[in-house]
């Protein structure tokens, strides 16, 4: 992320939201494959179905990461990839951050500067509320959906895939629409605001799965297009130098909403039975993200134009 840094800023939210295309795109493939997966394995071996999933899904990872590692070339200038001009331009962001932050001391003074700048806080909180948004859509989904009446483990893995085909398309959609009205803060804050509360919208709807469908895919367009449009404003906010370090803390600090949210409405169903509140105040978190990236970050300092990237802040 810290390389779209160097991206002409106009640009800078299509360049990220490609750079995360592939996580709805995993939704889109991994449902219906995971649900026949657990369907057709449950019982062969003596294992059932989630442990074959494990095993089905993880071991071709682990083996491509042996395999990437001897594929990927170490050196810009080998990338195939690239053009000569892109080359030259990746090599010498990494020879000027290796001058720069070579000594222990200077990079220990970007950590220290991340850590006590109030934007870096500011920017954790809102995306610790992307966090929570998007990973209670991942996390509960097949369960909104096997309230349906959806009782077919591979049934349910072919339904999850609409959301994420409809998230796919949000992800692209905004990050262009904000590139060209050259505006973040609405595009990120509004959008996981009307996914939030479209995502709470499906409680109301008791086993009715046309709208609930319908309001699941508003919120996976919403949600996953906003939370990945998130990640074209820390650069630009934090300027060069602090960048680096600031993503890193932002992201160590506000993935943690990833083990918060999907817990909280997990406790929140086992005491009322149901996640109706557990949404609710899902939705009322992540207003509060919108509202905090609205009011706490000033316009003037989520600049979309051809200068902001290079001017650090």
């Amino acid at each position: 992320m810290y390389l779209t840094y160097w991206y002409p800023s106009q640009r800078r939210g299509r360049v990220t939201g490609l750079f995360l295309f592939g996580m709805p795109l995993t939704g889109v493939l991994g449902g219906p494959l995971s649900g026949l997966i657990m369907s057709g394995m449950e019982g062969r071996g003596g294992m059932h179905g989630w442990q074959w999933l494990f095993l089905v899904e993880g071991l071709p990872t682990v083996l491509l990461g042996f395999l990437l590692y001897r594929m990927l070339p170490d050196k810009p200038a080998r990338a195939p990839w690239l053009n000569d001009a892109e080359k030259r331009l990746v090599q010498s962001v990494l020879d000027a951050d290796q001058q720069s932050g070579g000594q222990t001391g200077h990079q220990r003074g970007r950590l220290a500067a991340a850590l006590t700048d109030s934007k870096t806080y500011v920017l954790a909180f809102v995306y610790f509320c992307c966090a929570c948004a998007v990973y209670t859509l991942t996390f509960w989904l097949p369960t909104m959906i096997k309230g349906l009446g959806i009782a077919p483990i591979a049934t349910i893995g072919w339904y999850t895939a609409v959301p994420y085909i409809f998230g796919a398309l949000g992800v692209l959609v905004i990050s262009r629409s904000s590139d060209r009205f050259k505006e973040r803060r609405w595009h990120v804050g509004g959008t996981l605001a009307l996914g939030a509360a479209a995502l709470a919208s499906t409680s109301f709807h008791d086993a009715n799965v046309v709208p609930v469908m319908a309001l699941l895919c508003i919120a996976s367009f919403f949600i996953l297009g906003g939370g990945s449009l998130f990640w074209s404003i820390p650069p630009t906010y934090l300027g060069r130098d602090a960048a680096a370090a600031g993503i890193a803390v932002i992201s160590s600090l506000g993935i943690l909403g990833g083990f918060v949210s999907p817990t909280l409405i997990g406790w929140i169903k086992g005491a009322t039975g149901s996640i109706q509140m557990g949404l609710l105040a899902l939705t009322a978190l992540v207003v509060l993200g919108g509202l905090t990236i609205l009011l706490g970050l000033p316009k003037s300092a989520v600049r979309v134009g051809h200068s902001d990237g290079m001017s650090g802040h």
